[in-house]
């Protein structure tokens, strides 16, 4: 693993031993129905597009953080995206659950929360979030 990726998941891990995850109540997830990407992409003729929304990033620094992620999410949905990825690490990303919640109750696109996901109280979070698919990270893969 790189020393930039070791530095990334050690500051998530010390975020949450701090308790820093943020709870969202169950009353606060989506009321419909998760749409599934794996359905979405399964009888195409064509290759499907998760669109990623990205407010910054380490190497790249800041992209647009004055975008609003349901606005870009609606444009990928116009250009044929069949899934939308939200970057919900703070840190490193600028991203936060609250993007992908937003996301997940105004766009009727399967949501993927790309986060460094370490821990199941991630999956959980995201989840509430309205996420229907999750990037977790694996080391030396």
């Amino acid at each position: 693993m790189s020393d930039y990726l070791t530095k990334i998941v050690e500051s998530k891990k010390e975020y949450l031993a701090d308790g820093q995850l943020e709870t969202l109540g169950l009353s606060q997830r989506r009321e419909r129905p998760m749409n599934s990407f794996t359905e979405r992409v399964r009888n195409k003729h064509t290759l499907g597009i998760l669109a990623e929304f990205k407010r910054s990033s380490p190497s790249l620094g800041a992209i647009n953080h004055s975008v609003e992620p349901v606005f870009m999410a609606n444009k990928y949905a116009q250009g044929g995206a069949d899934g939308i990825s939200v970057l919900t690490d703070e840190l490193y990303f600028n991203g936060h659950m609250s993007d992908l919640q937003k996301v997940a109750k105004e766009v009727n696109l399967p949501v993927l929360c790309k986060d460094f996901i370490i821990e199941e109280r991630q999956i959980n979070q995201a989840y509430q979030a309205g996420a229907g698919i999750i990037l977790p990270y694996c080391p030396n893969t």
